[in-house]
């Protein structure tokens, strides 16, 4: 996957510099897309950096489901357990 971005500012940190831009452009190799035209995420396998250990990290699983984890907590709850790709066999609302 690729991201061409356009520079709108950089912002000096001081230990480090901090890029906002514009993407422009989106290219995707399509091993990463699944069936029904989703990115899979498990094929992408992104990298982030952390700059507090100057390390590079692999993004792990799933782990909740964005809206049903904050509801549960609004409502005094405990987040429901997200399965494989978010299914919590809880229903809609």
């Amino acid at each position: 996957m690729n991201l061409e971005c356009r520079l709108l500012q950089a912002v000096d940190l001081g230990s480090h510099t901090f890029f906002i831009g514009e993407v422009m452009e989106t290219t995707v190799d399509e091993k990463i897309v699944r069936p029904d035209g989703k990115l899979d995420l498990a094929a992408l396998d992104p990298l982030v950096f952390c700059p507090l250990n100057r390390a590079y990290h692999r993004l792990g699983g799933e782990v909740g489901l964005a809206f049903s984890i904050g509801r549960a907590l609004l409502d005094g709850g405990a987040p429901p357990k997200a399965g494989p790709r978010g299914k919590t066999g809880k229903k809609k609302r």
